[in-house]
């Protein structure tokens, strides 16, 4: 995930930490994921032709894509056998109202301890770290 932000962002300036380094990292889900989706990578965009809507305020949210991600997570946990429940996946927006959609989204379908499967937080809350607060990532010279 870091190599899209490290070489448009920081110019090769940003490494990964030791624990991100090295081959086992993402264990057997990323060995099933690498398997069964062959086209998905680390990070991926996706391009949708839906609107984004305000709900008062200045942040944005979009139905759309927080049903897409629900969908992919979804079928990640079907696809890995529920591996992908005993890991900590992580959903990055720019938007706070995004946030709170996919919270809401992600509780009416996995009930109130989702927060275990789950993170969903903006970029401005993930900013230097992993997700589940590991470090691990930072800035050398």
């Amino acid at each position: 995930i870091s190599e899209f932000p490290r070489h448009i962002f920081y110019e090769g300036m940003l490494l990964d930490g030791p624990n991100v380094q090295k081959s086992e990292f993402g264990g057997a889900l990323k060995s099933i994921v690498a398997v069964k989706f062959p086209h998905v990578q680390p990070f991926n965009i996706f391009d949708l032709d839906s609107k984004e809507s305000r709900d008062g305020g200045t942040s944005l949210s979009n139905k759309n894509e927080a049903e897409l991600v629900l969908h992919l997570y979804r079928t990640l946990d079907r696809e890995t056998d529920g591996l992908v429940a005993k890991s900590r996946v992580a959903v990055i927006t720019p938007y706070s109202q995004q946030s709170s959609l996919l919270h809401r989204m992600f509780e009416e379908n996995y009930g109130a301890s989702y927060p275990s499967r789950v993170e969903i937080s903006t970029v401005d809350a993930f900013q230097g770290r992993e997700a589940g607060g590991g470090g691990g990532v930072g800035a050398r010279p």
